[in-house]
């Protein structure tokens, strides 16, 4: 162990070498363990890296320490980052078949990528559509499964030159490469699988614009892409008999109930308008004429069932009878009495209709 540091976040490690990935390059930190405890956190400083712990025995300086790395959280990684390099490939072989540039570069470019969740992303340029999309989707799978060895080697920068990147090198000096079979190489420093069919299956979930003009497209691959689906699945596994239609029939049929519902309430709403109306009219004549033909104010204290229909009715005949119709609703009316010590006035409760 080389040195300790305490801030607000915790206790850090610096060791003399370390296994452990630090966040970088959109990829999540490595966790784990180290002399036992819990590794929380992993960090680079410069040519650094540094480790936080959780609770536990913190090494001396100058111990030796024993590291132990969340292989499935690792692993996990690994599958997202190939199959991120893989999916931007297929961008831009597919945008070049689409006479697509940017900058005079034939495909879709890749501009940032985000793997800190199941659901990764790459910004693009370009607008590649839903057509566009599905193409790449059949690429990166077909490029995968042809179990390509991927391989990191360094090389200097005065020797970028010879091989064909995918983009420039963001970093001088020893360049770390990352290179699957003949179909793709690149910079990265990131961790990856030996193989390209290890981040099989790869599936695109969608597409939204961001700044910048750029598309930023949702994905997942290798186990978190079959969990994704099962999840999926196990839901249209459940609706597909209750709507009693095949899984691919499931959307068709849900907008026909979408649309049945929509007629149902409208059929509702005319008839509570209408039953709403006669009650007023009835309310109305019950309550007799006023004298030398003044607005009248005809408060009835409805029951649960019938406030329902007073809600929709418009009311034109009372108003241009010369009344303004007032509802209140009983258990209202009952709460209104209980809360306050003085009788409340009922009229501040319910629903009314416009003035006359």
């Amino acid at each position: 162990m080389a040195e300790v540091e305490t801030d607000a976040r915790g206790t850090w490690l610096r060791l003399d070498r370390s296994a452990f990935y630090p966040t970088a390059g959109g990829q999540p930190n490595d966790e784990g363990e180290l002399a036992g405890a819990r590794v929380r956190a992993v960090e680079s400083r410069g040519s650094e890296v540094w480790h936080m712990l959780g609770e536990g025995h913190v090494p001396a300086v100058g111990d030796t320490v024993i590291g132990l790395i969340d292989w499935e959280r690792r692993h996990t990684h690994m599958q997202r980052h190939s199959a991120e390099h893989l999916l931007a490939q297929a961008f831009v072989r597919v945008g070049a078949a689409r006479g697509v540039t940017d900058g005079g570069i034939p495909g879709f470019h890749t501009r940032s990528v985000s793997m800190r969740s199941a659901d990764c992303t790459i910004d693009l340029t370009g607008s590649p559509d839903d057509e566009a999309l599905a193409e790449a989707e059949l690429e990166v799978n077909r490029a995968a499964r042809r179990s390509m060895p991927v391989l990191t080697f360094e090389v200097d920068d005065a020797r970028l030159g010879d091989y064909r990147l995918r983009r420039p090198a963001q970093v001088s000096g020893l360049v770390r490469l990352v290179a699957m079979g003949d179909y793709d190489i690149v910079a990265c420093g990131g961790t990856h699988v030996s193989n390209t069919a290890e981040v099989l299956p790869v599936k695109v979930l969608g597409a939204e614009s961001v700044r910048g003009g750029l598309t930023r497209v949702t994905f997942r691959a290798g186990n978190e892409a079959l969990h994704d689906y099962a999840a999926k699945h196990a839901v249209l596994r459940e609706v597909s008999p209750l709507l009693s239609a095949p899984i691919v029939e499931v959307p068709a049929r849900v907008r026909a109930l979408m649309d049945r519902v929509s007629e149902v309430e409208s059929t509702l709403i005319a008839a509570f308008k209408h039953d709403a109306e006669r009650l007023a009219e009835r309310l109305l004549d019950e309550a007799g004429t006023s004298p030398q033909g003044r607005p009248r104010l005809v408060v009835s204290a409805l029951a649960e069932e019938q406030a329902g229909s007073s809600s929709h009715s418009s009311n034109d005949s009372s108003v241009s009878r010369g009344a303004w119709p007032y509802w209140v609703s009983e258990p209202e009316r009952e709460r209104a009495s209980r809360s306050s010590p003085a009788p409340a006035p009922k009229w501040t409760f319910g629903q009314r209709c416009r003035p006359p």
